[in-house]
């Protein structure tokens, strides 16, 4: 900060510095607060990620399971569709 009138003594320094130091110090603990305050935001968000990510894994476990189980039924069935078309002789 500018001071606009000169330091006349060691005491007015010592005051001036003194009072900016303060002013930083308080500016700093405001920084301190906010960083906090995102900080926990970023953590709580994190929190829903990782129980979104659980509830994912659990529900896609199942899922692909049963996705390659009815692969195999489809290509089961595919086989005797072919089978039949070519006893009846409507083979595609």
């Amino acid at each position: 900060m500018e001071h606009k009138n000169k330091i006349s003594s060691i005491d007015e320094l010592a005051a001036l510095t003194q009072k900016e130091f303060l002013a930083l110090g308080g500016r700093l603990d405001r920084l301190d607060e906010k960083t906090d305050t995102g900080l926990k935001a970023v953590a709580d968000l994190l929190d829903l990620i990782r129980s979104d990510v659980h509830d994912i894994k659990v529900t896609l476990g199942p899922l692909t399971r049963t996705v390659a189980d009815l692969e195999q039924s489809v290509s089961h069935l595919n086989k005797r569709v072919a089978r039949l078309e070519e006893k009846t002789g409507i083979a595609s």
